[in-house]
């Protein structure tokens, strides 16, 4: 994974329904000042779904979320101490839970679980529009 740079989101995080509200906005406020208030709505759903699942599945509620932009390409990953790994449920009308995943897969349907010494990675991309990734360029 790519160093964290100036221009990178990175924060750890107990995972609590308030702590997710002042994620949202911290990353909203990090999204706009790099420009991509394009990406926004579909960055935070996802940065949102995997940390409501840290919440509900992690025992430590423990979290790194980071932001990495790079070329035509945002990065979202949140990393977790447990080794369990999420998976897309088709939603139904009998079965309120599960949706998370499936509109991440949504989003980006090349999502991956990165296992880590610690537990887990979840990463997810989202395109950057207006942008292209040229050769050499947007490598992780």
């Amino acid at each position: 994974m790519s160093p964290v740079t100036a221009q990178d989101y990175a924060r750890t995080v107990r995972t609590a329904p308030q702590a997710l509200r002042e994620v949202r906005l911290e990353v909203a406020r990090y999204l706009g000042s790099q420009g991509l208030e394009k990406i926004t709505d579909d960055v935070l759903l996802i940065v949102t779904e995997l940390l409501s699942n840290v919440y509900k599945h992690v025992h430590d509620k423990e979290s790194l979320v980071r932001i990495i932009v790079r070329g035509a390409s945002c990065r979202i990953s949140v990393s977790d101490s447990s080794w369990d790994t999420p998976s897309v449920r088709t939603p139904s009308l009998e079965n309120l839970d599960g949706r998370g995943m499936f509109l991440v897969s949504q989003l980006d349907p090349h999502w991956m679980v990165e296992i880590t010494n610690h537990g887990k990675r979840i990463v997810c991309s989202v395109p950057v529009p207006g942008l292209t990734v040229r050769s050499g360029l947007g490598q992780w």
